[in-house]
């Protein structure tokens, strides 16, 4: 495939995690895709001086400063979407495992189906009704409550600027800042970005904000509105994908 007629991957890696880019650039060469590595922010001694500005850290509970740095490397390529006027891009953390259906998402320009598409999610709600068929059996599942996981994702410009927005300062963590269901996003499954079954060497989960579960969420309108959302929707599970 000609680098100029995929959209632009881009590749989120510590610049420390020289291994990691490399195997993943390593994959993607083999599909056939070319990408684009963006060194992300490294928190893992605190945020940097110079991004102090962009974060707010008065929201409870509190990100670590790994989980803010992790939200400043993708807003970094909301803002570069943005700005260069970007109509799509696929964002890939450095431990995601592309699968031959990724090619094929790309060959068949199947990233513009919906505003942001999840192409690894774990768990997730989506709707009964509105899925679609890919290439290869893939299905096209639109979300009804927002999921976890960053991992691997495309998006158009539109979805760049909401996400750019709602990371103006950055307040939550990377999945999600805001509410996706506002762009349409969907989930594919399978999943056509794995990671591996471990993840014991993330220093993001190492250092995950825990938010303690009190009655005082019984109270609140977004628990219950979750709560409807997902009563009427399926409950999906994404496939891991080992590391060879």
């Amino acid at each position: 495939m000609r680098p100029d007629s995929q959209p632009p991957i881009f590749v989120v890696s510590l610049p420390r995690a020289r291994e990691r880019r490399e195997a993943l650039e390593a994959a993607l060469a083999d599909l056939g895709l070319s990408c684009t590595v963006i060194d992300a922010v490294d928190a893992l001694e605190g945020v940097p001086h110079e991004f102090e500005a962009s974060i707010d850290r008065t929201v409870r509970p509190p990100l670590s400063d790994p989980e803010f740095g992790c939200a400043l490397s993708h807003a970094r390529i909301y803002r570069q979407m943005v700005e260069e006027r970007l109509p799509h891009a696929i964002i890939l953390e450095d431990d995601a495992l592309p699968t031959e259906g990724l090619r094929s998402f790309v060959e068949n320009q199947e990233y513009r189906c919906s505003s942001i598409i999840l192409l690894y999610h774990g768990a997730a709600y989506v709707r009964r009704l509105g899925r679609r068929q890919l290439s290869d059996g893939t299905q096209l599942a639109p979300l009804a409550a927002n999921c976890s996981g960053t991992v691997g994702y495309s998006l158009d410009l539109e979805a760049a600027r909401a996400l750019m927005e709602a990371t103006t300062p950055v307040r939550y963590k990377a999945d999600w800042p805001l509410d996706l269901r506002a762009l349409g996003a969907c989930i594919t499954r399978p999943v056509l970005v794995g990671h591996p079954p471990t993840r014991a060497d993330s220093v993001i989960d190492r250092s995950r904000s825990r938010q303690i579960r009190g009655p005082r969420r019984l109270l609140t309108r977004h628990y219950w509105q979750v709560k409807l959302r997902r009563l009427f929707a399926k409950r999906v599970r994404g496939h891991r994908v080992a590391r060879s």
